[in-house]
């Protein structure tokens, strides 16, 4: 009562600036009000500045939306009210935009909500509750990682539906199906319908978008119809999974994960949570925003924690850099008095600027006031409730309520115990940091040894020079060193003219050019020998003419199906044209045994190439940032070092815009897995991650030699004792067994084989696609050309005839598409001058029709006839070595011709 009496004449004696705020809250919404309370009388009593003479002060006021009027929010913000909290999405909330932006007073949202219209939210205000569609993605992005290829989506409104619409987009893939159904969940019997069809249709992987009051309905349901056992996968999307009771569940087998923001391993969350317990044990009236049987913390009561703490930050600047007048008389009515308050907009932008670090991580908000760089937890329903995933020690809290530790550290405390036989008791390091000592000024587990306020650390502490010269060490129980954590090589895009990745662009240029060369050279040789000329009427032997079978379109032909080991009907006769053949299919045989050896290992290897494979290599490029954790031995070690090569490093770090330095582990990977940084670590951390991650790697050797050991106060008498102990486990391989247990076996969706190498794999049709184009480019190609050919020749018949073009090209095509195998043509009788200077025209019958031999097919349908026309030079030499005084009758011609079968 005394020291209430002195805060409250202390704060009468200053004058203070009231800031007058307003929260709006839902009937459901207990936790996030009894937050807000709490919250503005914390900063109020604890985190006034000390170099302000003026202290800030939060005078708050809560509303129920149920009992507002239409006027209340403009009669609130008449009474001097400065800043607006909004309530869940509703027609309230839409009203108070539309306020907001009208009297430029900001609106701070801590609720899930899909925004419409203009980027600025339709007002002046922030969100600290993350985008829908940044939740979106990561929940797509863990589905990937899980390798779903089948699963159903559920959903209640169309606002899940939005909600879903990124992960919707794994639908695109070829090898994805995903199913989606509406829940109908005022009607829970129907959820056991639901899940009878979903388990005939064989979807045991399912997501659930859905308020958190439905989650125990619908899993309870799914339990009636055996749809929660191990072969179901369970995944849901509201941010507040965690404060759901599961125990029901714990023992059904099915995997259910979800995510979460509050991270209740964070020192921060824990000093902050035991408060609330502590104001809730203290007095029956509490503001506490947790209950008594609560163990986890719900969205609403953190991100409104988090709010309040960023906008007195907010404030504090805001009047630090100008003169604000938080008494301005601001109305909704419309007149001169209704101007609107003119550091409003100025507050906005002082709230994005502030970081903080809070109960839901960092707290950064962008450009149009939204959550950015925000970090959800993955969390699964065991045996035991919840556990974050992590190897040396984290706290499990049961059903019960009640918590303990698990990990590597208490499996090696409870080892020692038993072989020394003492009992102890956990107390976590308030600050997490493991900690060091810089000058007399000591932090973390070594100012709790130094101070002789804890008898053992034990934790993945590192023996260093620096902390041995306080503190003693055991032997240590286990040995590491730094190496490189990084993102394994993307495969390689698959390309579709793959097949011609064996050669280079320049090697193929060669291969054209010697193509030309060769078939030209064959060309010239063969005209060039007289053994390559021919008579090309044998039975002749008075022909004069000779022809060459190697034309240049010919010696291009006998070159391209060497090349493509076909052949060709042509063949050199000489020495001459058989030597350079016989050269070009050596060449042709190198090539393409050359060729084919390199496109099996282009096709079925996955060559990825590793940008970094030592810290050398970090060192010498600008390309990819490295970082090691703002604190700890890792960064003492390059701080240290004497080495040309580390200090060289150290320096790059220091130096590197923007910061590389990160401030957990688990922000290490996801700079990583962002690209383009490789995360300097501890190899146990190293191999932690890279066993649950296989999109992660170790590069590298191990860049130096240390060792883990248990942390004692100065001349401790248990040291000995204990490095007997430690000894004695390393001997019987217990302490290997543990270190296999976490790193390798334990809390693992999904095993990774980070030793194998590039293997062979079947061909897909992606690898080779390209020969496929070729060969219909080629095809049609050759159709284009098979109908300018069909023109050319319509065309030079329609010229010695009196038919049109167009006649003649229907005439043509008519026989092209009839599936007869000859043709009827009129007869043509010409004398012997018109046969030596003319093509000769013969038709030939070459099947019987009737015994008078008549009709010549004239029905078109039991006869065909072929038109063999012999070139011109062919004619001309054959009517010259006739005797031109023999004369042919016309009927004898006629006659001769129909009885001919053969020409």
């Amino acid at each position: 009562m005394v020291a209430l009496t002195l805060v409250l004449l202390t704060l009468g004696t200053v004058a203070a600036t009231d800031i007058l705020i307003d929260g709006f809250f839902d009937s459901d919404d207990k936790a996030a009000e009894l937050s807000f309370r709490w919250t503005c009388q914390s900063v109020n009593l604890r985190d006034s500045p000390s170099n302000r003479t003026t202290p800030l002060l939060l005078m708050y006021t809560v509303n129920r939306v149920g009992n507002m009027s239409d006027n209340t929010v403009c009669r609130r913000i008449e009474a001097g009210t400065k800043v607006l909290f909004g309530p869940k999405p509703g027609i309230t909330a839409s009203y108070m935009k539309s306020v907001s932006k009208y009297v430029e007073i900001p609106l701070i949202n801590i609720h899930h909500e899909i925004p419409s219209g203009s980027p600025d939210r339709q007002g002046i205000g922030v969100s600290f509750f993350p985008h829908y569609l940044a939740v979106s993605r990561a929940h797509r992005d863990l589905i990937k990682f899980w390798g779903w290829k089948k699963f159903a989506m559920l959903y209640v409104d169309n606002d899940g539906l939005i909600r879903l619409q990124e992960i919707f987009t794994l639908s695109i893939l070829p090898d994805v199906k995903i199913k989606l159904r509406q829940i109908d969940v005022r009607n829970p019997q129907s959820f056991l319908d639901l899940f009878i069809e979903l388990k005939d249709a064989g979807e045991y992987r399912i997501l659930v978008d859905c308020h958190v009051t439905h989650i125990h309905k619908l899993l309870k349901k799914a339990m009636q119809v055996n749809a929660l056992n191990e072969y179901f996968h369970f995944h849901f999307t509201n941010l507040d999974f965690s404060i759901v009771d599961f125990s029901p569940f714990m023992y059904s087998g099915a995997n259910i994960t979800g995510m979460r923001m509050v991270d209740l391993e964070n020192p921060k969350a824990i000093a902050v949570v035991d408060r609330w317990k502590k104001d809730l044990e203290r007095s029956s009236f509490s503001l506490s925003p947790i209950g008594r049987d609560q163990t986890q913390v719900s969205i609403g009561a953190a991100l409104m924690y988090d709010a309040i703490k960023v906008l007195y930050r907010a404030l504090d600047l805001l009047t630090t850099m100008r003169n604000v007048d938080f008494k301005r008389k601001v109305s909704c009515d419309e007149g001169y008095n209704s101007l609107p308050w003119f550091n409003g907009k100025a507050l906005v932008n002082a709230l994005k600027t502030v970081t903080y670090e809070g109960l839901t991580g960092r707290i950064q908000l962008d450009k149009n006031g939204d959550r950015r760089n925000f970090t959800l937890d993955i969390v699964k329903v065991r045996e035991k409730q919840l556990y974050k995933e992590a190897p040396y020690a984290f706290r499990v809290t049961e059903g019960n309520g009640t918590a303990q530790y698990e990990g590597f550290c208490i499996d090696l405390l409870n080892s020692v115990a038993d072989i020394l036989g003492f009992k102890y008791n956990i107390t976590p390091e308030p600050s997490g940091n493991y900690g060091n000592c810089d000058g007399e000024h000591c932090d973390g587990m070594v100012k709790q040894l130094v101070e002789r306020k804890a008898d053992l650390a034990v934790a993945g502490m590192t023996i260093t020079y620096s902390r041995e010269e306080v503190i003693d060490f055991t032997k240590p129980f286990w040995n590491l060193g730094i190496t490189i954590l990084f993102r394994k090589p993307m495969a390689p895009p698959a390309e579709l003219f793959k097949f011609l990745s064996p050669f280079t662009s320049e090697l193929w240029a060669y291969v054209l050019a010697v193509y030309i060369v060769v078939s030209v050279m064959m060309f010239v040789i063969a005209r060039l020998t007289p053994y390559e000329w021919d008579n090309p009427y044998p039975c002749d032997v008075h022909n004069e003419a000779l022809e060459n079978q190697f034309g240049i379109m010919n010696s291009l032909w006998f070159t391209i199906g060497a090349l493509m080991q076909q052949g060709s009907e042509i063949s050199p006769k000489t020495t001459s044209t058989r030597l350079v053949a016989g050269v070009w299919w050596f060449f042709t045989l190198i090539m393409i045994s050359s060729y084919t050896a390199n496109m099996a290992a282009f096709l079925t290897i996955e060559r990825m190439e590793n940008p970094i494979g030592s810290a050398e290599d970090l060192s010498n490029q600008n390309e990819i940032k490295y970082g090691t954790l703002e604190s700890g031995s890792t960064r003492a070690f390059f701080a240290e070092s004497k080495a040309r090569l580390y200090k060289k490093m150290n320096n790059a770090m220091r130096t590197a815009t923007p910061p590389v330095f990160v401030k957990s582990s688990n922000e290490g990977e996801r700079r990583v897995m962002e690209g383009k940084y490789a995360y300097l670590a501890e190899s146990t951390t190293v191999e932690y991650r890279t066993a649950r991650n296989c999109d992660l790697m170790q590069v590298g050797q191990q860049l130096d030699s240390k060792g883990y050991g248990i942390g004692l106060p100065r001349d401790s008498p248990y040291r000995d004792k204990l490095s007997s102990a430690i000894l004695h486990l390393q001997e019987e391989g217990a302490i290997q067994a543990m270190y296999d247990k976490w790193w390798k076996q334990k809390n693992i969706d999904k095993f990774c084989d980070n030793t194998k190498t590039p293997s062979t794999k079947a061909l897909e049709l992606r690898n080779v696609g390209g020969v496929f184009v070729l060969v219909l480019t080629g095809t049609f190609c050759g159709f284009v050309i098979a109908l300018i050919e069909f023109v050319c020749n319509a065309r030079k018949i329609s010229r010695k005839g009196e038919s049109t073009l167009w006649f003649e090209i229907k005439q043509q095509l008519y026989f092209a598409l009839r599936c007869c195998k000859y043709r009827k043509v009129p007869v043509t009788v010409a004398s012997m001058a018109d046969i030596a200077t003319e093509e000769t025209r013969t038709t030939l019958l070459l099947e019987p029709t009737n015994e008078k031999g008549a009709a010549l097919g004239d029905n078109g349908e039991d006869t065909c006839l072929v038109d063999h026309v012999h070139g011109k030079d062919m004619s001309v030499h054959r009517a010259e070595k006739q005797n031109t005084s023999q004369s042919i009758g016309k009927n004898d011609e006629i006659s001769n011709v129909e009885n001919s079968s053969e020409v």
